[in-house]
């Protein structure tokens, strides 16, 4: 069954069977709270899914529930407030009034989140070279590709050879990147890394909730 509940400047639906809520596939839940075991106190967020996001940037959060900013709570002091919530939270779900969403930090109906047990299985992104890895390394020079191989890194065709061009072009357009192992020496490699952990550190003092400009913790320039 469903209730249509009508406000003024307010619509919103909800679900009224209980026994099915905490199953939905949704990561936003309706009328749902996880009181108690926050994490800190409630942030002022403009949206449910800004809170969100807060939950994903925030490594101990498991679940969030947001209070929406609205006349029709004047009297609260919570409206607006975002609750980032431990794994304890989990257990205290329960339906509560129409101005509260709650969800996890990982919806699973979309199958948000990589593992780090799925991750470090995943081919062609570890040291192990196999023959159903993926390659995406190579290297400009023999002793680069003799070095890469040693240490059991998969190879594209033709590394270490002055035909090492080709392959790599073609990896680019089909994955996306390419690694190319000794492209720069050795001390321009590590001032571009100094200089690019100085930038990393000068961007996340200005982001310290880790909101990032791509979703949580993700970050671009341009």
């Amino acid at each position: 069954n469903t209730l249509f509940l009508v406000l003024p400047k307010f619509a919103l639906l909800i679900a009224l069977s209980n026994s099915s809520r905490h199953n939905l596939p949704s990561g936003y839940r309706w009328g749902e709270d996880a009181p108690g075991h926050d994490l800190v106190d409630g942030i002022s967020a403009p949206s449910a899914v800004i809170c969100r996001h807060l939950c994903q940037a925030n490594e101990h959060c498991a679940i969030w529930s947001y209070l929406v900013d609205h006349p029709m709570l004047d009297t609260m002091p919570w409206r607006g407030k975002c609750f980032l919530k431990s794994s304890e939270a989990l257990r205290t779900r329960l339906s509560a009034h129409p101005f509260v969403v709650s969800g996890e930090r990982l919806c699973r109906h979309f199958q948000e989140g990589l593992r780090p047990a799925a991750a470090l299985v995943r081919q062609g992104f570890g040291a192990g070279a196999s023959a159903t890895a993926v390659a995406w390394r190579t290297s400009a020079s023999s002793s680069g590709a003799a070095a890469a191989a040693g240490a059991g890194y998969a190879l594209l065709p033709d590394a270490g050879t002055p035909d090492w061009i080709g392959p790599a072009v073609n990896a680019f357009n089909t994955l996306g990147f390419v690694a190319v192992l000794d492209v720069l020496p050795a001390e321009l490699l590590q001032d571009l890394r100094k200089t690019a952990e100085r930038v990393a550190a000068e961007l996340l003092a200005l982001d310290p909730l880790r909101l990032g400009n791509r979703g949580p913790r993700r970050y671009s320039f341009g």
